[in-house]
Order: C-alpha cells, then sequence, then structure tokens
C-alpha cells in the first residue's frame, strides 16, 4: 500500500513538473513572439541606416530572379507601400518577365498577404525612367475589420498565380511592413546640375518648408553611400547636388536608391531610384507650345480635348496617369493614329496619391529642353479666344497669337475661367462638352496658366496651376475678352459625382472630409457626401453663351454623305482628313 502511494505521488510530480516547465516555455515563446511583433510595427520608425536608406529597394536581386522561375511563380516586390485608399501598391524589378502583365492572358495574379487573406492583383503600369512593373490590390476585408481604426500595420504580401491555392505561401517568410505613404521618398528626376527628389511628409503644409539646411540627400547602392547638400525645399519637391561621378561604377550591380534626411534623423524610407546617366537628346528646335495635365478615367473626354487643343497649336502633350483603369492606352493610341496633324502624346505612370503639384513641378523641369511654353489645364478646360468665333476652321498659329512676341520677361499668362454648369443635361453629352454644356456661371473664377519654362523658378513651385517664376519675369494676367478657359466643370451628376472619390491636390481636402465648408474648391450648395440636389440639372446657369459650341460646330461637325452626323474625335465613324483640319 506504502509503495503504491509513493508511485502515485513520483507521477503526480512528474506531471506537476511537466506542465510547469511546459508553461514557461509556452510564456517564453509567447514573449519572443511579442518581441517580435514589437520590433516589426517599430521598424517603420526606427532602424539602423543600411536599413533605412534603400529600405525599398536593395533585397537581394538573386533572391527575386530564383523567385520568380521557381515552380510556385511566387513572386515577391522589391517594395510595397499602403495607400490611403487601402491599397498597396508593390513595385518589382525592371527584369520581372513581362508575361506577367502584358503578353499572358492565362496568367492571373493575386495577392497573399500574411495570415493566407488575398485579393486580385491589378497590373498599374511602369515606373518611368527604371521600367519597373507596378501591381495594385486592396487590403482584404478581413484585415480591416481586425483593425477598425484603420491604422493597419502589414507585411509586404506576395503575388501568386490565382490559379494555384494560397496555401503555397505557408511558411514564405513575410518581414518587411508595408511603407507608409505619409514619409515616403517616391521620384527623382536628373537635370545637368542637380537632382530632383519628390517625398511625402516633409513639407506638409502648403506654405511652410524646412530650410534646406535641415536637409540632406542621401544615395545607396550595396555598401556604397554618398551624402550631398539640398539646395531648394518647397511642398514636395527637394533639389541637391549630384553625387561625384566616381562615388558609384559606372554599372552599380544594385540600382542607386536616393532619399532624404532631415538633420542627423533616420533617413525617409525611399522607392526612388536615382539615374546617373542623362539621356541626351540630339539638339532640336523647342516646339512653341505644349500641354501637360494630370488624368484619371478620362477616356470619353480626352479625344475632343486633344483634337481641340491640337487644332490650334499645340503639339505635344504630357499625361500624368493617376491609377486610370479606363483603357486609357487604347483611347491615346486611337486619338493619335486619327490625327492627321503630328501631335506627340507621352504618358508617365504616376501613381503617387494627391500628388498634383509635384506631378505639375515634375512636368516643368522635365520637358524645360523641348517646350517653349507649358499650358497646365485639366481636362475639362478649353482655352478660347473670342475672336475666333469668325473662323471658318482652325488654324496651328491661333495659340500663338495669345502669347507675347516682344517681351521676354513675361513668364506666365494668367487666363481667367468661365464655370459652365450642367445645362440641363443628364448623361455625358454624345457630341462633346464644348457642344452639350452651354450654361455658365456669370462671375469669373481664378485662372489657369501658359507658363514660359525658362522662367519657372528653381523651387518649381506651384499653386492651382500656376508657378512662382524667377527673378526678372513677370505674369501678365488677360481678360476674358481677349482669351478664357472654358471650364466645364459642373457636369451631369453622373459624371459629376466621381470627383468624390479623391482630390489631385496635396493641400485641398477630399470631397467627403467634412473639413473647409466654404472654401472655392468646395461645390456651392453641395455636402460632404455624393447626394444629388434635387434641381442639379439647373444650377449654375446665369449666362447662356453658346460661343464655342458654335465655333466647335463649325469647324469639327460634318454629315457624312449617308448622312450621318459626327464630330471630329468621334473616330469610330469619321476620318478627320474629311474635315480639312
Amino acid at each position: 500500500m506504502k509503495r503504491n502511494m509513493e508511485k502515485l505521488l513520483f507521477f503526480f510530480t512528474a506531471v506537476t513538473m511537466f506542465a510547469f516547465f511546459a508553461d514557461v516555455r509556452y510564456l517564453s515563446v509567447r514573449r519572443s513572439l511579442l518581441d517580435q511583433r514589437h520590433q516589426l510595427s517599430k521598424f517603420l520608425h526606427t532602424s539602423d541606416f543600411e536599413n533605412r536608406i534603400d529600405l525599398a529597394i536593395s533585397e537581394n536581386n538573386r533572391r527575386f530572379h530564383r523567385m520568380t522561375t521557381a515552380r510556385t511563380s511566387l513572386l515577391s516586390p522589391l517594395a510595397g507601400l499602403l495607400l490611403p485608399d487601402l491599397q498597396a501598391l508593390l513595385l518589382f524589378d525592371s527584369s520581372l518577365d513581362d508575361r506577367y502583365y502584358y503578353r499572358d492572358d492565362s496568367i492571373s495574379l493575386t495577392c497573399v498577404f500574411q495570415g493566407g487573406a488575398s485579393s486580385p492583383a491589378v497590373f498599374a503600369g511602369l515606373l518611368t525612367p527604371s521600367n519597373r512593373p507596378t501591381f495594385k490590390c486592396a487590403v482584404p476585408k478581413s484585415i480591416q475589420k481586425k483593425n477598425p481604426t484603420g491604422r493597419l500595420h502589414l507585411t509586404k504580401p506576395v503575388l501568386v498565380d490565382k490559379r494555384r491555392p494560397p496555401e503555397q505561401v505557408r511558411g514564405w517568410r513575410m518581414d518587411e511592413i508595408l511603407l507608409s505613404w505619409d514619409l515616403l521618398v517616391y521620384e527623382s528626376f536628373s537635370t545637368a546640375e542637380d537632382v530632383v527628389v519628390f517625398a511625402k511628409g516633409v513639407n506638409n503644409r502648403q506654405n511652410k518648408n524646412r530650410p534646406p539646411s535641415d536637409l540632406s540627400c542621401i544615395f545607396r547602392s550595396g555598401s556604397d553611400s554618398v551624402t550631398t547638400a539640398v539646395t531648394s525645399s518647397a511642398q514636395e519637391v527637394f533639389r541637391c547636388h549630384h553625387p561625384e561621378a566616381s562615388s558609384f561604377p559606372i554599372h552599380p550591380k544594385q540600382p542607386i536608391a536616393v532619399s532624404l534626411q532631415i538633420t542627423n534623423d533616420n533617413p525617409i524610407p525611399s522607392v526612388a531610384q536615382y539615374n546617373p546617366q542623362l539621356q541626351k537628346s540630339s539638339p532640336s528646335e523647342k516646339s512653341l507650345t505644349c500641354a501637360c495635365t494630370m488624368v484619371r478615367n478620362v477616356g470619353k473626354f480626352l479625344p475632343e480635348w486633344v483634337t481641340y487643343h491640337s487644332s490650334i497649336g499645340v503639339n505635344k502633350f504630357f499625361f500624368y496617369d493617376n491609377g486610370s483603369d479606363d483603357e486609357l492606352k487604347e483611347v491615346i493610341n486611337t486619338t493619335v493614329t486619327n490625327n492627321p496633324k503630328k501631335i506627340h502624346i507621352t504618358t508617365y505612370h504616376w501613381p503617387w496619391v494627391k500628388t498634383q503639384e509635384a506631378g505639375f513641378s515634375h512636368c516643368a523641369v522635365a520637358h524645360r529642353e523641348t517646350c517653349k511654353w507649358m499650358m497646365f489645364l485639366d481636362l475639362d478646360e478649353f482655352v478660347f479666344m473670342p475672336s475666333w468665333g469668325d473662323s471658318t476652321k482652325p488654324s496651328p498659329t491661333m495659340l500663338s497669337t495669345i502669347l507675347p512676341t516682344n517681351d521676354d520677361s513675361v513668364g506666365q499668362l494668367m487666363i481667367p475661367c468661365h464655370d459652365y454648369g450642367p445645362s440641363g443635361q443628364t448623361q455625358h453629352p454624345s457630341s462633346g462638352v464644348m457642344h452639350g454644356y452651354t450654361c455658365r456661371r456669370n462671375v469669373e473664377e481664378r485662372h489657369k496658366s501658359i507658363v514660359r519654362l525658362d522662367g519657372v523658378d528653381d523651387s518649381l513651385k506651384n499653386v492651382v496651376h500656376h508657378f512662382m517664376l524667377k527673378q526678372g519675369y513677370v505674369g501678365r494676367r488677360l481678360r476674358s475678352w481677349e482669351v478664357v478657359v472654358n471650364h466645364y466643370k459642373y457636369q451631369a451628376w453622373v459624371e459629376f459625382r466621381n470627383k468624390f472619390r479623391q482630390r489631385v491636390s496635396a493641400y485641398v481636402s477630399d470631397w467627403t472630409t467634412e473639413t473647409n465648408p466654404n472654401s472655392k474648391d468646395r461645390t456651392p450648395g453641395l455636402g460632404f457626401q455624393p447626394i444629388e440636389p434635387e434641381d442639379w440639372t439647373h444650377r449654375f446657369c446665369d449666362v447662356n453663351d453658346t460661343r464655342l459650341r458654335d465655333v466647335s460646330w463649325r469647324w469639327f461637325h460634318r454629315v457624312r454623305p449617308d448622312g450621318f452626323r459626327a464630330m471630329a474625335w468621334d473616330f469610330g465613324r469619321v476620318n478627320l482628313q474629311s474635315f480639312g483640319i
């Protein structure tokens, strides 16, 4: 009996000790995991120099190639960032096989996040000039529900062919946090004199900029790094010196990352690459007038806008595509093919959210050597001189009559705007906006500009389509009886409500953000939600102004022999050669 009691006591003691040490081990492992999670969440804010400077671009290229050729077709991006609309933007190396986004329709990619949640991956475009492919994927609802505050700290997802089960990703190490859009160097451009760097989160207020002395530019490739001085700081644009040519190999094994450093703080995370070797084009005469704008889903408006402005003298167009998903590329190709004039359209993939001012700065500095004057307009804005009303057809010299001929000190022409209302329309006018919207407000609105690029200040600062000028240059304000911009601003509700998605300006509140209700950037009488007012179709109608409607009808309308009526931009029904323009 005593021996049995001893055995029972020994067994009970052994079980108790096993449970105790198992519990200690569990707590130790749990604490270790929590420590790792804590370090991961801090990664965006505190990290050593080497991790921060090229956080997004320094992955081992051999690892990348191994993954893209693996049997599982598992693609790991070089960098990823979380956009404000809860979309993940993923950047890949330029060597990614283009069958993943161009040639092979049988491949359908999906983003797999940590934990196995997934969403479709959509090809977004190629970054210029690095040709890095980018993809977008929405943060899955299941992840959003776990973070109701919206402050997500997510690791970078991977891409797989969605025909293969997401289980193939289990065990794959996902340890890099998606970069925050709130603080990021996102773009750079090299001139012959310096490097222009674009960054979010450094100058957050429109008229308050950090002094250049508080900043420096940092260039890094592998273990090589160089620091240069910042010479200009305005809005999201910074200029700094090139690193010495001998700082990096002529053909570095890894791309050269560029970032900014604030005083002695850690370098800002960056997805920008430095391109030290400028592509020098053969000397050619500058185009007199070019046009630049930021676009998103403007396919139905672009042919009319390009046809009209190319007919009056614009022959180069630069579009900064801010996330279109409406066949923009095909529309542009058709527009160029069907236009009898020699026009050039360049499209930049510009996925950066709320960066209109920075995009215009990029446009001004990137095309200074190819254009004398740059017209900064949106695609619902048309330049018009009332004196053109008697012309039977357009002429490519028309726009040049606006420009100063004997005064080189004029750096900018400021043209007043007339804002047009819905004019009774309930859908997009089949003949185009010039013909469909004819009733406008009586008051003149703030101006849009045509800018002499040589006169733009080195800071590249711009506000509402006009630029700060260099010392010695002046702006000239024109009168509406001389020239005016017809702004088809308040269109049919089905079109206007699309504005509620997101503003493009860095310094203007989104439509649904309940701030600055009396701002000029707000629509009078409209709240913060896309709810159509009962009298919308007849609002903003003080003056019935049909001048541009009549001119555009005379210039661009024809009746075919079969009796069918068409406008010049209706490429499916008419050939522009028959219009004599």
